[in-house]
């Protein structure tokens, strides 16, 4: 929701998900600081901040798919009526986070894992010797067709703009390169 790397990291799985459902509707839950970043995404139908709504507002869905392992998103997503539920959620029996065992590849390799599988060591190496990129993670264990997608990050005019006025202001210089 927040570490906005990690919300156009997972922009990679919509390409994908309109492949396997091409009618479907898809709701987008972010935090305010990453709204800019997949307002404007194809395939996003709906785009909610989760501080503004609460569970009960929402419809009830068919797949949820919660790819970030902080609280606050895993105790909201837990109220969220579902079907199919893949990925991150609050655990109301050990008062924490946890996963579904169809997202392990995933969070298998972060701070969830369980101590009794290794924990964040066991995390971590597994983090070491990956050699897949993170869409075709997400495209693998979600079982999307491919191939997997780029990330995306929808620029608007404004934005566009913005960056060629601020540019023109920078006469130093006349070859630039962004680091990320």
């Amino acid at each position: 929701l927040g570490a906005l790397g990690d919300v156009v990291r997972t922009t990679a799985i919509l390409p994908g998900l309109k492949k396997l459902y091409p009618n479907a509707e898809i709701f987008w839950l972010t935090s305010k600081s990453a709204l800019s970043l997949v307002e404007g995404l194809k395939g996003v139908d709906h785009v909610h901040v989760l501080n503004e709504l609460k569970p009960k507002d929402l419809p009830p869905f068919d797949w949820v798919i919660s790819l970030d392992d902080e609280e606050e998103p895993c105790r909201f997503v837990s109220q969220v009526e579902y079907q199919k539920f893949t990925g991150a959620y609050w655990s109301s029996q050990d008062q924490k986070c946890r996963y579904t065992d169809d997202s392990d590849e995933w969070f298998g390799m972060g701070v969830l894992r369980p101590d009794n599988e290794g924990g964040l060591d066991k995390a971590n190496e597994l983090k070491k010797n990956d050699q897949q990129s993170h869409p075709e993670i997400f495209y693998s264990f979600l079982n999307l067709p491919g191939p997997p997608a780029r990330p995306q990050l929808p620029l608007t005019v404004a934005h566009k703009k913005k960056a060629q006025s601020w540019l023109q202001q920078q006469k130093k210089c006349s070859h630039w390169v962004g680091l990320n």
